[in-house]
């Protein structure tokens, strides 16, 4: 009866694979190992007497044989670099058993027995143990040695197969990339379906800020960009003064003016125009494709109110200085010598932001608190407020003060004028400025000593000349060398309030003086003019500085590059009327032959009247390839109205957005 496993049986495989690419000291300890397995399992008592001795002689030789190879650094090239602290243990367990095999058998002197027969399997069954743990060892890089043949050989064979699968099965068209150009710039690719074109944030303010320039002050490239309307025919005299060459498209004029003026207005709704870019590749890397059209149709997903409580409606006011004009006194405001000159000084509040200033409540008042002028209204873009200080003949009324030139000793100015700039000074008589006209007071009762120069009597009434300041402000209250104030708050149409603030010195060689029935501005002994009327000179007529040629519309160039890698479309969609879930579209001809990865770009401007979400469906030969999402903007409304009333039905319009806005 067998008592253990035979080592062939152990590891069949194993064996013949070693016996050819591994000779040497594995071989040689799986031979002498084998070798005494077949010595001791022939049982003791079997055995005569000179078998036995030839049997423990062979014994011997073949354990002699193991030791040698399983000596340290024999089989350490056969088994990986992490398994070798496992091969020493087992090279120490082989070791030891074959010894005790030697101790029990190959010793002369003693008396072999059964009994030691026994004890040698033993010993042998766990050298054998270890060794079929080694042969485990060298197995495992065997077989990594034989994975990573297969694997050299086998994976060119299989990227080759999936490469031709691939080639063979791209086939058909793909859509690349989708582009906007215009109005604003926004593109995508990749490998997204549909593809989104969503404005950023950034290109948002751009265009919110281009459309306010354009609706409040009709200037800025919004028109170019945007809008497309055929031109009304001009006015005979509009058509004397501008060449009719200028006007071959609204897209192609630049306006100027902030109102447009009714001869050049358009008939007719006023479309935007989109323009849209689509790539769109043949998919074959081998092999030419045919394509004959590509179409596209697209369709009104929802539609949406235009933004306006994103409109810039920011005002900014800003004072000139003291503006001077010149001009004969109306006899009505004040009985004068109708060839004297008057300065007349006004504050002119213009408004160069975008939105409207409005209730623009301005108060213009001296240092002292004295109320000289207000004035209310709403200012636009580039429209100004006049506020003229007292004229001549009002309440508190202006008058010149005497001016000397200032010859070669240079005399520091008293109430020097920030904007005056003419070599005078102010005259003086005993320290108090001279007035440039003498003025006239009714006495109430004859003067203790009369003297000439300085009284008069006159039908009974005896006056008083006044020729200084100091004797002006004995008979009434005189405002001189004072700064004046200008003060106005205005809000836009989100509500916002604003202020503006002015301090400017008075106007220079000027006083005011508050009128009484006492006081004249002329000499009563001499016979009063008839009153004059102030000549007003016509208005200059503005010149229609409304046009300057502008740049030529954005037109994609008509490439085709030699053979057919590249086709160029260009077309035209007409997006007027459409409603919610209705579409159109068009069909561009190709009917050419695409090399391997040709591209074909088409060019289209969609012509849009409102806004909303659009998805343009993208086919080739009939086949839908893909899909584009974008939106639209469009105003309901394009100019901000220069009448009066249409003008309040706007502003309250467009303040209910910005309340909605800020309720949102």
């Amino acid at each position: 009866m067998k008592f253990m496993v035979s080592l062939s049986e152990v590891l069949p495989a194993i064996a013949s694979s070693f016996a050819t690419e591994s000779p040497g000291p594995f071989n040689s300890l799986h031979d002498a190992l084998a070798l005494m397995e077949r010595k001791l399992a022939v049982p003791f008592s079997e055995l005569d007497e000179p078998g036995r001795v030839i049997a423990r002689r062979e014994l011997c030789e073949a354990a002699t044989a193991a030791v040698t190879s399983s000596q340290r650094g024999t089989l350490d090239h056969l088994v990986p670099r992490p398994g070798r602290s496992r091969l020493a243990e087992l090279r120490g367990i082989i070791q030891a058993e074959v010894a005790n095999i030697q101790e029990t058998i190959c010793d002369a002197s003693k008396n072999v027995t059964a009994i030691h027969w026994v004890e040698s399997r033993k010993h042998l069954r766990s050298a054998i143990s270890a060794l079929r743990d080694v042969e485990v060892l060298v197995l495992t890089r065997q077989q990594r040695r034989q994975r990573v043949v297969a694997v050299l050989i086998a994976l060119p064979i299989l990227l080759s197969a999936i490469a031709g699968l691939f080639l063979a099965l791209q086939d058909g068209f793909e859509l690349t990339s989708a582009d906007m150009h215009f109005p604003y710039s926004v593109s995508s690719s990749g490998q997204q379906s549909p593809f989104y074109l969503t404005i950023s944030e950034s290109e948002r303010q751009k265009t919110a800020r281009e459309f306010s320039e354009f609706y409040f002050n009709n200037t800025g490239t919004y028109r170019e960009k945007f809008i497309v309307e055929p031109a009304k025919p001009l006015d005979p005299e509009v058509s004397a003064v501008v060449p009719p060459t200028l006007f071959r498209g609204a897209s192609e004029i630049s306006f100027q003016s902030p109102i447009i003026p009714p001869s050049l207005t358009v008939d007719g709704p006023s479309s935007f125009e989109y323009r849209l870019k689509l790539d769109i590749r043949n998919r074959r890397r081998i092999g030419t494709k045919f394509v004959s059209d590509v179409s596209v149709r697209v369709r009104l997903l929802q539609e949406r109110t235009f933004p306006w409580s994103a409109l810039d409606d920011t005002p900014f006011l800003e004072s000139s200085t003291l503006h001077y004009s010149y001009g004969q006194v109306v006899g009505s405001e004040l009985d004068a010598d109708p060839t004297a000159e008057w300065s007349f000084a006004s504050f002119a509040i213009g408004n160069s932001g975008l939105g409207p200033a409005l209730d623009v409540n301005a108060i213009i008042r001296l240092s002292s608190g004295v109320v000289l002028a207000t004035g209310y209204a709403s200012i636009l873009h580039r429209d100004s407020l006049q506020i003229d200080l007292p004229r001549p003949g009002r309440d508190i009324s202006p008058w010149p003060v005497k001016l000397d030139p200032i010859r070669a000793e240079l005399r520091k100015r008293e109430f020097s004028h920030a904007y005056q700039e003419e070599p005078w000074s102010v005259s003086t008589k005993s320290g108090s400025p001279v007035l440039q006209y003498p003025m006239y007071v009714e006495l109430l009762q004859q003067p203790l000593t009369p003297d000439e120069s300085i009284y008069f009597q006159h039908e009974g009434v005896w006056y008083q000349i006044i020729d200084t300041i100091a004797d002006l402000r004995n008979t009434t209250q005189v405002y001189f060398g004072d700064e004046v104030l200008l003060n106005a708050t205005y809000e836009s149409l989100s509500g916002q309030k604003y202020e503006l603030r002015h301090f400017e010195p008075m106007p220079f060689g000027w006083c005011y003086y508050q009128r009484t029935g006492r006081l004249h501005e002329f000499d009563p002994r001499k016979t009063r003019p008839a009153p004059s009327k102030l000549s007003v000179a016509a208005p200059a007529p503005t010149g229609l500085a409304l046009l300057e040629k502008f740049a030529s519309q954005f037109s994609p160039p008509l490439y085709e590059p030699k053979g057919v890698d590249h086709v160029t479309l260009q077309d035209e969609i007409d997006l007027g009327g459409i409603r919610e879930g209705e579409w159109n579209g068009r069909v561009m001809m190709v009917d050419r032959f695409l090399n391997p990865l040709g591209t074909v770009s088409a060019y289209l401007k969609l012509k849009v009247l409102q806004s909303g979400r659009w998805e343009a469906v993208v086919s080739t030969d009939g086949m839908e390839i893909d899909r584009v999402c974008f939106d639209t903007l469009v105003p309901d409304a394009l100019h901000f109205p220069s009448d009066e009333e249409a003008r309040m039905r706007e502003v309250e319009r467009l303040r209910q957005h910005f309340r909605a806005a800020k309720i949102r």
